[in-house]
């Protein structure tokens, strides 16, 4: 039986190349974004476990069709976490909602595998695990090529299941992808201009990249992890392709298979046409670009820059990426008001803030005010900010390390280094 392999990232960041990539290898069956509703079933059976078990009553079940959350700030939204990370893949699914995962499933695969849509149904089980491994089943099936030694599909938005996904099959491994935050908000910003159900807000498309530097940041302290998962920075993807293409086999224990860089030959078996790319900034794409990995710099207006360097400069650290306008917790001088305010109303086709401006504003003020502080706050309002007390550890040790100074002497920036606010659409 082939091992399961499973590409994620957010949006925008590079998962389509890379999955495609893997697809071309003789030794796997693979498939794009199809399964993604089975996780988000799991979810709400879990939520509804979890209240079940704490004697609330469910009157209504948690609804699978809500976003996956980036678990920022609401002890809520904390727990919802919390309870996801302790459960178990194997939870039983109730069979007499197959009929709406089955149709969630086809909604979810019709975009990018729409070959696999008339055979979703043979993916019913009794337990979401068993459902995971008939989804894998179909894909070799349907895009096996002879006896594949590994079969695996790309799934944006899910690092959060990458254990689940472990525990249940002992020989998974994942491979994540990271972005320059600028990066993927450049090119989102790009395709909702031609696309509007590809819109979306900036700072719920941040809180998840902060979301998965987070987990990703503790995948690397867990010990049963490290055969199962392997980070690959877009940058170096597209800048270095080979060495990267040959990194991703041995971790896979594959050979080589130089069609995995043959752009121009990728073929696309839910369109029966060769790919054409999935670039913001380019209709088709022949060859891995590197000029695409800094297109931001000269797309992204400067208080756009400066919203994200607000959000996540120091979280973007971690994966070696510098911010451009400061980034540093420090004085109010630094809080982009009118980028905020001016992306917070854009149209946006999902969203997980809160509704409400000035609590999120605060929200994230008071992050970055923590982590200027030398102060340590209490357990559950840095889990609330930063999700783990080990990232919030790490990113105090980054700041430390950056400036060569503890972080308490750090309470002012140059104000002259920052360049005048600007609104997001100027």
């Amino acid at each position: 039986m082939a091992h399961i392999a499973v590409v994620t990232g957010i949006a925008r960041s590079g998962t389509n190349l890379i999955g495609r990539m893997l697809a071309q290898h003789r030794d796997f069956a693979f498939a794009m974004d199809p399964f993604l509703p089975v996780f988000k079933w799991f979810r709400s059976s879990v939520v509804d476990q979890a209240r079940r078990s704490s004697g609330v009553p469910v009157t209504e079940p948690f609804p699978p069709s809500a976003p996956i959350d980036d678990y920022y700030f609401h002890g809520e939204r904390q727990r919802l976490m919390e309870a996801i990370s302790a459960a178990d893949f194997r939870l039983p699914f109730d069979e007499a909602n197959w009929p709406l995962l089955q149709k969630d499933l086809e909604g979810r695969a019709i975009h990018e595998s729409a070959d696999l849509v008339p055979y979703l149904g043979e993916l019913k089980a009794s337990t979401y695990a068993s459902i995971w491994q008939a989804g894998m089943d179909l894909v070799v099936k349907h895009r096996g090529k002879g006896t594949p030694l590994w079969v695996g599909v790309k799934e944006l938005w899910c690092v959060e299941f990458i254990p689940h996904l472990v525990k249940a099959f002992p020989f998974a491994k994942a491979v994540v992808i990271v972005r320059d935050p600028r990066a993927v908000v450049a090119s989102m910003l790009k395709m909702g201009e031609d696309d509007a159900t590809q819109q979306a807000q900036i700072l719920s498309y941040v809180r998840h990249w902060r979301k998965l530097a987070a987990f990703l940041f503790m995948f690397r302290t867990m010990p049963a992890m490290a055969d199962h998962l392997i980070v690959v920075r877009y940058e170096d993807l597209v800048k270095g392709p080979e060495e990267k293409a040959q990194e991703l086999c041995g971790f896979f224990g594959v050979g080589y298979d130089p069609a995995m860089l043959d752009v121009s030959g990728f073929y696309d078996p839910s369109r029966k046409a060769a790919w054409q790319g999935n670039s913001s900034f380019k209709a088709s794409v022949a060859e891995v670009d590197a000029d695409l990995a800094n297109r931001w710099e000269t797309y992204l207006p400067e208080s756009s820059i400066r919203l994200i360097d607000f959000l996540a400069g120091t979280d973007m650290r971690l994966f070696g990426y510098e911010p451009k306008t400061g980034g540093i917790p420090g004085s109010e001088a630094d809080i982009p008001l009118e980028a905020f305010i001016g992306s917070y109303g854009a149209q946006a086709s999902w969203r997980s803030d809160s509704g409400d401006l000035l609590l999120d504003m605060g929200l994230e003020i008071a992050r970055r005010s923590l982590l200027a502080s030398p102060t340590r706050p209490n357990e559950d309002l840095i889990k609330r900010c930063f999700l783990f007390t080990q990232v919030y550890d790490g990113l105090k040790k980054t700041l430390v390390a950056q400036a060569g100074r503890p972080v308490a002497q750090r309470d002012t920036i140059a104000k002259d280094k920052i360049a005048p606010t600007r609104h997001i659409h100027e």
